[in-house]
């Protein structure tokens, strides 16, 4: 219940609204505003004993003294610091004061640099300016360390009906990178609550995908599933799949903590390759380009792989020749040429296979000749032009990536040609080296090999790098 006191100025009237008699410890004293004041005096006493003379900018007061019965004075003060009126003196009764208790705070659970306010429902006291002291809020944790809570007074609502109040609470610093805190409301008379537990902060983590299989999604299937392995997904991460067309994406389960299980329905989906992004609720993603690639009736093959098991290329070779100790005195030509070559894929079981999907079988027609046709070798005889007839086995790392790592091995007979002298001899070529798909029928490789040639009564090797392009169908 509140009572009015009427406050007289000698020659004019004034009128002042005071709050609350009886009130509770820890409840607040509130008057109307005089115009003209500069500030107000608060005088309270017991049994003819000053307890409380205190100045107030504001038209309202806390009040913490115990339990009792009091006189109450209220002063009008002016700029030139005089007074101009009192009220007379008024009995104030104070009950026990209401215990702070907080019955609900959010969120309970935060991602480290996520959120820079809180809000909290509490009783008890709250209200707090430049001039009067308010409840303190703060989080502590286990070890001791407390991080203050500011209240800001323009959030801040207060429900007299329920004696509950809504406040907005921003931490005074930096929150810590993880841990369990507890809130804590502390009023001024020293009474506390605290809520144990009452916020998580969770590390903030870097999600990464390491491994997506299949790579390659079968055409003929309606729906097909996706594993994933992600490392450091935080609960409730979200993933997300881009591409030349949407995909329906359905989650089914955990095969372990780091590997998840989907369904992909590609029924109408666009051929080409898809990424896959990973974002935590904390903010953090990462996308993993080209992650998957769905081939359609006129692109794909069994597995997913190409079907382009046929390819014809031309290559461009320049000959090194590597001396031996016992040649060091012995001239050798710098030869040129070029191959012919037709490949296939090793074998048609090897397509259901992703990583037996790089063999191929080829057979090539290899000419070399030296730059300079009239040199003679002083102590060996060798028939610098050759024409091979090669057969050997070629290899293509399969990857997402245009380019990707080629190896070869061919071995065949070779008709070398010197002063219209004809030898059969036999030659083996080992090489490896980088192939660019630019287009999935087009490609164009670059290849340092090892090539020795086997005479009757002598080996010759070369280094050879070779240039080639190819197109497949």
């Amino acid at each position: 219940m509140k009572n009015n006191i009427t406050l007289f100025r000698f020659a004019a009237l004034l009128s002042f609204l005071l709050a609350s008699f009886p009130l509770s410890a820890g409840n607040r004293l509130e008057w109307e505003a005089v115009q003209g004041a500069d500030h107000y005096r608060v005088i309270i006493r017991q049994n003819d004993q000053l307890l409380l003379d205190t100045p107030s900018k504001d038209c309202w007061l806390p009040l913490f003294l115990p339990p009792g019965n009091y006189e109450l004075q209220i002063q009008v003060i002016n700029t030139f610091g005089k007074k101009v009126s009192e009220s007379p003196w008024e009995p104030l009764r104070i009950f026990t004061s209401a215990p702070p208790f907080i019955a609900a705070f959010s969120p309970n659970e935060i991602h480290q640099f996520n959120l820079s306010s809180f809000s909290a429902l509490v009783t008890g006291w709250v209200p707090s300016s430049k001039n009067i002291t308010g409840s303190e809020f703060y989080l502590r944790n286990t070890a001791g360390r407390t991080i203050p809570l500011i209240v800001s007074p323009a959030e801040t609502s207060h429900q007299s009906d329920t004696n509950y109040q809504n406040l907005s609470l921003a931490p005074a610093e930096d929150l810590p990178e993880s841990g369990v805190w507890s809130l804590v409301m502390k009023n001024p008379d020293g009474k506390s609550y605290e809520k144990k537990d009452a916020l998580r902060i969770i590390k903030n983590l870097q999600p990464h995908i390491k491994r997506i299989k299949p790579r390659f999604l079968p055409f003929e299937e309606q729906q097909a599933g996706l594993q994933m392995q992600i490392n450091n997904q935080e609960e409730g991460a979200s993933v997300t799949i881009s591409g030349p067309s949407e995909i329906p994406v359905l989650f089914v389960n955990k095969s372990s903590p780091n590997v998840l299980n989907y369904y992909l329905d590609i029924s109408s989906a666009a051929a080409g390759w898809y990424s896959v992004s990973v974002r935590n609720p904390s903010g953090r993603s990462h996308e993993k380009n080209r992650a998957f690639k769905i081939y359609t009736d006129q692109s794909g093959g069994v597995n997913g792989v190409p079907a382009y098991p046929h390819n014809v290329y031309f290559a461009l070779t320049l000959g090194l020749p590597i001396r031996d100790k016992k040649d060091k005195k012995t001239s050798r030509p710098v030869y040129a040429g070029f191959t012919m070559g037709y490949r296939q894929e090793f074998l048609p079981f090897s397509r259901k296979s992703y990583w037996l999907s790089g063999f191929e079988w080829e057979a090539a027609l290899e000419s070399t000749f030296p730059f300079d046709k009239g040199i003679v070798m002083p102590e060996k005889r060798i028939y610098p032009m050759q024409q091979s007839v090669l057969l050997g086995l070629n290899y293509i790392i399969p990857s997402d990536s245009l380019y990707k790592i080629q190896f070869r091995i061919a071995a065949g007979p070779v008709l070398s040609l010197y002063d219209w002298k004809v030898s059969i001899d036999w030659q083996t070529i080992v090489s490896g080296g980088i192939r660019l798909e630019y287009k999935p029928e087009l490609y164009m490789s670059f290849l340092l090999g090892l090539s020795s040639t086997y005479y009757v009564d002598d080996v010759r090797k070369i280094l050879k790098p070779t240039l080639e392009g190819g197109w497949k169908w």
